[in-house]
C-alpha cells in the first residue's frame, strides 16, 4: 500500500472517531501527505501488546517517530519512551506518557492512572549491539529496553506504556 494511501487511511480513522491529535502530529501528517511516495517496506516493525499482535509502518517527522497501520494502531515514540498510544486492541482513548525528573506519568481520559519512578537509562554493549536498559518501578519493579545494531539503527522497543504492566513490544523486522 502506497504511504499517501496509509496515512490518508490513518487520517481518515482519527478524525471519524473523534480522536484528539496534537497539532505536532498533524503537521507531520500533512507534511508526509504532501511528499512524494515513500517505500515504507524497510520500516515494517511487528508490534505486540497483550495479546494484540500487528504490523506497523515507521515514520520520522520533527524529530519523532510514528508507527501507524490501518488498523488503527498509533504510538509515537521520542526517541527514548513511547509518549502516546491508541487502538492496540484495547485503547479506545490514547494513552499519554511524560516524564517529570524520574517520575513517569501515565494518562489516558485526561487523568493520571499510574505514577511509575525510573532511573536513568544506561547503556551496555553486547557484541554488534548497544542495549539501553531503564529500572522502573511501581511497587514491582521492570526494565525498559532500547536495542541499537552497530550501524545506530534502533531494532527493538520494549516498554511499559499503561497501568497493567503489560509491555509493549516492538521488533523491526
Amino acid at each position: 500500500m502506497k504511504i499517501r494511501d496509509r496515512m490518508s487511511a490513518v487520517i481518515l480513522f482519527l478524525f471519524l472517531s473523534s480522536c484528539a491529535i496534537e497539532s505536532s502530529q498533524l503537521q507531520a501528517l500533512r507534511e508526509l501527505l504532501s511528499e512524494s511516495e515513500i517505500d515504507l517496506s524497510a520500516h515494517v516493525w511487528e508490534l505486540e501488546f497483550a495479546g494484540h499482535n500487528a504490523l506497523v509502518s515507521a515514520v520520522v517527522s520533527e524529530g519523532k517517530t510514528f508507527f501507524v497501520n490501518d488498523r488503527s494502531d498509533f504510538l509515537e515514540f521520542d526517541g527514548w519512551i513511547i509518549t502516546q498510544a491508541r487502538g492496540l486492541g484495547r485503547f479506545q482513548r490514547p494513552w499519554t506518557i511524560f516524564d517529570e525528573g524520574n517520575e513517569r506519568y501515565l494518562r489516558s481520559a485526561g487523568q493520571v492512572k499510574a505514577v511509575h519512578v525510573c532511573e536513568p537509562w544506561i547503556n551496555k554493549q553486547d557484541g554488534k549491539f548497544t542495549r539501553f536498559l531503564q529500572s522502573c518501578t511501581d511497587g514491582q519493579g521492570y526494565t525498559n529496553t532500547i536495542l541499537v545494531d552497530s550501524l545506530g539503527r534502533i531494532t527493538s522497543i520494549k516498554q511499559v506504556i499503561d497501568d497493567s504492566r503489560n509491555f509493549l513490544s516492538l521488533r523491526l523486522r
